[in-house]
């Protein structure tokens, strides 16, 4: 269930990103503000969000990057050395590693492993972005992953002395074996649903 709240994370974080470039906006926290994008978040919300969904988790892990967001783009731009900015990045790509990047350092929700939140990503972006894209997120975050300090909020402290970060093989193993899971279902509802974004975009920009 976490796994699916958290690609809808992804989603209206994206969403939101497109629409703040849209309204010529700098940065998202203003565009949320803005009554176009309390009403935004509001219609998307209600488009992404059914019962099934943890919802305390999806509130506390979107507000939180939000909240938290240039220090979670200061911590993306510490690990790109220094050869890209986010702001370099895609709308899908700056989305899936602010979102890991959040849970890495600033979730405060219990049981979070951080090598299952790097996994979890990874699969996203097999799902959401090319390959170059995915090795370039996984090298990222793998990175942050192997610097992370050992906290309680994402650690239990009865697992903490076997946190142990992921190797590269671990990592390749993770890649293929989430490949293997995709289906082309998977993959059209993933390309239907940015298409739908996109037409939006396209749409609201004709309307300028």
């Amino acid at each position: 269930m976490r796994k699916i709240t958290r690609e809808k994370v992804m989603k209206l974080l994206y969403t939101v990103d497109v629409y703040r470039q849209i309204a010529k906006e700098e940065e998202i926290q203003t565009f949320l503000h803005t009554e176009v994008g309390i009403e935004l978040l509001e219609q998307q919300k209600a488009f992404l969000l059914n019962k099934k969904d943890d919802l305390p988790y999806f509130n506390e892990t979107f507000n939180g990057v939000i909240l938290h967001l240039p220090e979670i783009d200061n911590k993306i731009n510490e690990y790109t050395k220094k050869t890209w900015s986010i702001q370099q990045f895609g709308f899908v790509e700056r989305s899936l590693l602010r979102v890991g990047m959040y849970e890495l350092y600033w979730s405060e929700q219990e049981g979070l492993y951080p090598t299952v939140i790097v996994a979890s990503i990874l699969e996203l972006s097999e799902m959401f972005v090319d390959e170059k894209s995915t090795k370039f997120i996984h090298g990222i975050l793998g990175a942050a992953l192997n610097n992370i300090p050992v906290k309680d909020a994402i650690i239990p402290k009865a697992r903490a002395d076997k946190y142990i970060p992921m190797s590269e093989d671990k990592a390749a193993q993770n890649k293929r074996r989430f490949k293997a899971l995709q289906s082309k279902r998977k993959a059209e509802k993933v390309a239907d649903y940015i298409e739908k974004v996109e037409k939006k975009r396209e749409q609201d920009l004709n309307k300028i």
